[in-house]
């Protein structure tokens, strides 16, 4: 198993210093009005291939007949580019009959057709997919890949992606995932207890992986030794 990413664990008891400081508040200065570009008369959707039309309008919160400024245009956009489907959301305006024409252009990412996992998983490639949610022939949605990482750090693991890569011609998402492994287990801080009985407390092993919801349940166990007043691990 290669493990190319590793760090340190250490279970400490540390006194903290904990230093606040008030903040300021500042006088909020009064925003001029801004100027109105015009009402729009038409909306033109360019580039989307497989995210439908309707859905792009929906999250623009832009309609024919608005009065629209710089700063409407700017919040269409990444509301938008916020769908995750497009690498890049371009508005752009023009007269047309009397009112103003908004054309919203957007490059969708290339089409998903598949996931191939690599590295260590961890998880079953069942669960993996699943979690992943990506919709074969649509365009692939960048905040799923996202939230992959989030359902490893929910369950308390810390990973990376060591490769991520959609093939352009068979439409398969490549990811290798790497799973952070502990390298070293410090113990510090005791003066009185002897180590061995912190340490029969300890699960986790170097070479484990970095598994939080473990390490926390170590902490506990060696609290509730009743032996220190905190327990505390550095990382």
């Amino acid at each position: 198993m290669d493990h190319r990413a590793s760090l340190p664990i250490t279970v400490a008891i540390i006194s903290l210093l904990i230093v606040s400081s008030a903040g300021m508040v500042l006088a909020e200065e009064q925003a001029e009005p801004e100027d109105i570009l015009g009402k729009v008369t038409s909306i033109v959707i360019v580039g989307n291939d497989t995210v439908p039309r309707n859905d792009i309008l929906a999250v623009s919160g832009i309609a024919t007949g608005d009065e629209v400024s710089e700063t409407d245009l700017n919040e269409a956009a990444q509301a938008v580019f916020d769908l995750g489907y497009f690498q890049y959301v371009e508005p752009r305006i023009g007269e047309f009959y009397g009112g103003l024409r908004l054309t919203i252009e957007v490059f969708e990412w290339p089409i998903y057709r598949g996931t191939v996992l690599q590295g260590d998983t961890i998880f079953a490639e069942e669960e993996i997919i699943e979690v992943l949610a990506l919709e074969e022939g649509k365009a692939i949605n960048r905040d799923r890949l996202m939230a992959l990482l989030e359902f490893y750090q929910e369950e308390g693991y810390v990973v990376q992606y060591r490769n991520l890569e959609l093939s352009p011609d068979d439409g398969l998402l490549y990811l290798d995932i790497e799973p952070a492994v502990i390298n070293s287990i410090q113990i510090t801080g005791h003066e009185k207890t002897k180590y061995n009985v912190i340490a029969r407390e300890v699960e986790v092993q170097a070479g484990d992986y970095l598994d939080m919801n473990a390490i926390n349940e170590d902490l506990r166990r060696i609290y509730n030794l009743r032996a220190f007043e905190d327990v505390l691990r550095h990382l």
